[in-house]
């Protein structure tokens, strides 16, 4: 049968990530099934079974060309068709306003987990995958960057301190009054996938600054507008991570040489030094780690009058009274943290503390934040008082629920069990649920699939029957779009080897022996062990501490014998119930699901046929 579902040339996840995505322009065309020139918008007419000539996959019969699910992920069915070869297709398009999250387009969204999923494939030494390299990102700012396996940025400080130093000039009653603007950064890497060894680091900070000053007794001088600035905070190797895998730089000058004025004030009187109109507009952070720039986050737009809390603009005044000698310093902050460290390339990522801005009202201080770190560096993400709290991902039912709630690796037992990367080879379907999905706290959701036919979403449609002039045939539809509707139809489009046709197991067999066990699901699920630590080299195979109770293993198959299904995404629904009710501490984790489920799934399939064995044996009667 020509249009058997296995004949589909799925996309290996196997293949050699390193020679088959040197470049960007594989990424599009190779996984989300677009191109340059048509502005990367997926084709998604070319998504036709391979057996009968779609074009884009005779070039790698063997691996497989193009995800669906990816390719048109956050894309609808919009009832209209077109017409290709004489073949009329449905016509999706892009559903920016619901899916594209905090990117400035769903096609940026759906790049940024494509990048995702191909550099966790990729090794350590590979740059990072984005649409722009990341050498230019100090001057053209990416919409995607891929996760690598190194520390990311997840929050930064910044300090402006106002020195004022005041002496007598001579005469009794004048003095003079010297006042220095200075700038200084204090940064935070986290630690998220449990390095052993860490590298040197370099992040670079780029600003805009401009502020006037003011004195009782003269006007304003010139406004002093710096833009453009560059400064960097050098973190060498040495530097280890302590307790929770968080790294804290010291404050670091970012600003030089500092911009100073000089007041010439009646000695009698308090003298008042205002400086008006500061702001001071953080535009893009980068780290480089181990000599790659790894990390960008546009922390902010360079517009003020976006009121996407770009800087802060205030006043403040420094009070000198009579008789008052020797120097003063005033410091103010600001600073920044991401919610989830993985997705923090967008200015909307990012929690933001400011100064009130109210006419004549000093910079509101952060706590203690050059000294004693309570403001915020070195706390958790999400238990920090001092910030508006980002969402833990333990708080939300709908995403990735987890057994901890701080996103530092802090040991193998202790950490987002959903926060991984291998950078090789992936060796089991069940890594894709590692995969980020850039939205803070998500990774693909494997265990769910939401059937509903009703729905013009694909995410929710089984399947599109399009026929060809040889025979009608299924194109299963992509997951991709809100997490609770699940990503479970990736596992219908992927592969473990290059083989164009793999035998597997039928789901479906109901085969019992004398004693009513079912011997094919039975030892389908049987050796399957969960709670996996990750490892580099075969993740799930070692320290595996639970396996699949002979009770559960009933239950699971209890749940799906009574039912016909036709893809592997409507099986996991079914063992995702049974899944939720083990008996163990995971037993509620989205990361449980995914490992069991994808430890087997790309093992089954659904026959159209059946296989009779028939032994005939004659016994000669010889008596």
């Amino acid at each position: 049968n020509v249009y058997s579902e296995e004949l589909i040339h799925r996309f290996n996840i196997a293949r050699n990530w390193y020679n088959d995505f040197p470049d960007t322009t594989a990424l599009y065309s190779k996984v989300l099934l677009s191109s340059v020139s048509a502005g990367n918008i997926p084709d998604v007419n070319i998504i036709r079974n391979p057996s009968v000539g779609g074009s884009l996959w005779t070039n790698e019969i063997f691996d497989g060309y193009g995800i669906p699910w990816l390719a048109t992920f956050g894309m609808k069915d919009s009832l209209a068709t077109t017409v290709k070869a004489g073949i009329t297709y449905p016509v999706w398009v892009d559903d920016d306003a619901t899916f594209k999250e905090t990117f400035a387009s769903v096609k940026d969204r759906r790049h940024q987990i494509a990048a995702n999923l191909v550099d966790y494939c990729k090794p350590a030494a590979s740059a990072v995958t984005s649409d722009v390299a990341p050498a230019l990102w100090g001057t053209t700012s990416p919409t995607f960057t891929g996760n690598k396996k190194t520390p990311y940025i997840n929050e930064l400080g910044i300090r402006i301190g106002a020195l004022a130093t005041r002496t007598d000039i001579g005469a009794s009653t004048n003095s003079k009054v010297n006042v220095i603007m200075a700038v200084d950064a204090a940064a935070e890497l986290i630690d998220i996938y449990g390095l052993t060894a860490y590298s040197a680091s370099t992040i670079k900070i780029y600003y805009d600054l401009a502020f006037t000053f003011a004195g009782s007794s003269v006007g304003p001088i010139a406004a002093v507008n710096l833009p453009n600035q560059v400064g960097t905070i050098p973190i060498p190797a040495s530097a280890a991570f302590a307790g929770p895998r968080y790294l804290v730089s010291a404050w670091t000058p970012i600003y030089a040489p500092p911009v100073s004025a000089d007041f010439t004030t009646a000695n009698v009187d308090p003298v008042n030094i205002d400086i008006n109109n500061l702001v001071l507009t953080v535009k893009k952070v980068i780290l480089s780690y181990n000599g790659q720039d790894v990390d960008c986050s546009n922390i902010v737009t360079t517009s003020i009058a976006t009121g996407s809390s770009t800087a802060w603009g205030a006043k403040q005044q420094l009070m000198y009274l009579t008789n008052v000698r020797g120097t003063t310093t005033l410091d103010s902050f600001m600073g920044f943290q991401a919610n989830d460290p993985r997705q923090n390339l967008n200015p909307d990522d990012w929690t933001k503390l400011e100064a009130a801005v109210s006419t004549g009202a000093a910079l509101r201080l952060f706590a203690q934040y050059n000294t004693t770190n309570t403001g915020t560096l070195g706390a958790v993400n999400n238990l920090n008082t001092s910030w508006t709290a980002p969402v833990k991902p333990s708080a939300v039912a709908a995403l990735d629920t987890e057994t901890v709630t701080d996103p530092a690796y802090i040991s193998a037992a202790t950490h987002l069990s959903t926060a991984f990367i291998r950078e090789d080879t992936m060796v089991s379907p069940w890594e894709l649920g590692f995969i980020h999905r850039g939205k803070a706290w998500e990774t693909l959701n494997l265990h769910q699939c939401a059937i509903n036919p009703a729905t013009l979403m694909p995410k929710n449609t089984l399947a599109i029957a399009v026929n060809d002039g040889l025979g009608t045939y299924n194109i299963f539809s992509a997951g991709g779009g809100a997490y609770a509707d699940g990503d479970a139809n990736i596992l219908d489009q992927i592969k473990m080897n290059f083989y164009p046709q793999n035998y597997k197991i039928d789901i479906s067999n109901q085969y019992q022996d004398v004693g009513g066990n079912s011997p094919v699901i039975d030892s389908l699920l049987g050796n399957i062990r969960y709670g996996s630590a990750l490892t580099t080299t075969a993740p799930g195979i070692t320290n595996s501490p639970d396996a699949i109770s002979p009770g559960n293993i009933a239950n699971i198959r209890n749940a799906i014998i009574p039912n016909i299904y036709s893809t592997r995404a409507q099986l996991v629904n079914d063992v995702s119930t049974v899944i939720a009710g083990f008996p163990a501490a995971m037993n509620g984790t989205k990361a449980l699901k995914d490992e069991i489920i994808g430890k087997f799934i790309n093992l089954i399939d659904f026959d159209r046929y059946y296989t009779v064995i028939l032994i005939a044996q004659t016994i000669k009667d010889v008596g």
